[in-house]
């Protein structure tokens, strides 16, 4: 995706200028009290749980086919969840490091200046959780094209870090609809979900990359990620069973791990 492409430049270009401005940074902060910079919570580190492809003992047959694409499916999902959710938790940890937070208007902001262009980060703190903001002002420096405060990326996470969400926005179109959107929820290591969403300007129709964890039911879901159309690959890790689904097309496992009947399982 060209914007995709163009955002990922854009936050490089970020981390470059806050290592270089940070690294002769004199570490000084002012606010209403310097001795007691913003705390930064932790972001709830959550995953696709492979354990059950990971212990089976699956051979590598045709037999097998179905049980290895949905693991092969499940681990190229879980990549891409993690790169979202960890992209938006580097820019989250990476200003922990520094002391050079001032306090204006309610908020915690840093800001840095490299070169032709100034990032400024905001960190709002309430009773809820903690709202993020990342704004671009000046001219790319490889480009030269400007930026007018622009937002490049928000986030919240609630104060117990339980759920929370990441948006990255295209600077060149628009500043309220998040062009990448990932959000997640955990209510306990057995329940707990995460989505992943792609908004191309114009475009009709949304990318979509799904995980949901209820007790022993996993479900990865998927709409125009891979492909077009909607995959869904489910497994049981009591029953040991599942079934991968291509738009409607279904073929099952069995406890063996064997493709077999889908009617056998109920599935």
């Amino acid at each position: 995706m060209k914007f995709t492409n163009r955002l990922i430049q854009l936050l490089a270009i970020s981390t470059v200028a806050f290592l270089l401005a940070t690294a002769c940074s004199d570490d000084t902060s002012t606010g209403p009290d310097e001795s007691d910079p913003p705390e930064i919570p932790e972001v709830e580190e959550i995953t696709v749980d492979r354990s059950y492809f990971e212990s089976a003992d699956a051979g590598t047959s045709e037999e097998y086919y179905t049980f290895n694409s949905a693991d092969n499916y499940s681990a190229s999902a879980n990549s891409a969840l993690q790169s979202y959710l960890n992209l938006g938790g580097f820019y989250y940890q990476m200003i922990e490091s520094t002391d050079d937070a001032n306090y204006e208007n309610g908020m915690w902001v840093w800001e840095y200046t490299y070169d032709t262009i100034t990032i400024r980060y905001t960190l709002e703190q309430t009773n809820a959780g903690s709202e993020w903001n990342m704004y671009l002002d000046g001219s790319d420096p490889e480009t030269g094209e400007n930026y007018d405060n622009v937002r490049l990326m928000s986030g919240f996470t609630s104060a117990d870090n339980d759920n929370g969400e990441w948006a990255y926005y295209d600077p060149e179109t628009s500043q309220t609809t998040p062009v990448i959107y990932y959000e997640w929820n955990y209510d306990s290591d057995d329940d707990y979900w995460m989505e992943l969403t792609f908004t191309e300007d114009g475009a009709n129709e949304q990318v979509t990359l799904s995980y949901v964890k209820n007790g022993p039911n996993n479900t990865v879901e998927s709409n125009n990620m891979y492909g077009s159309g909607l995959t869904t690959v489910y497994w049981n890790s009591e029953s040991l069973t599942g079934y991968f689904d291509e738009n409607g097309e279904r073929t099952c496992w069995n406890d063996s791990f064997v493709t077999t009947s889908c009617s056998e399982l109920g599935y």
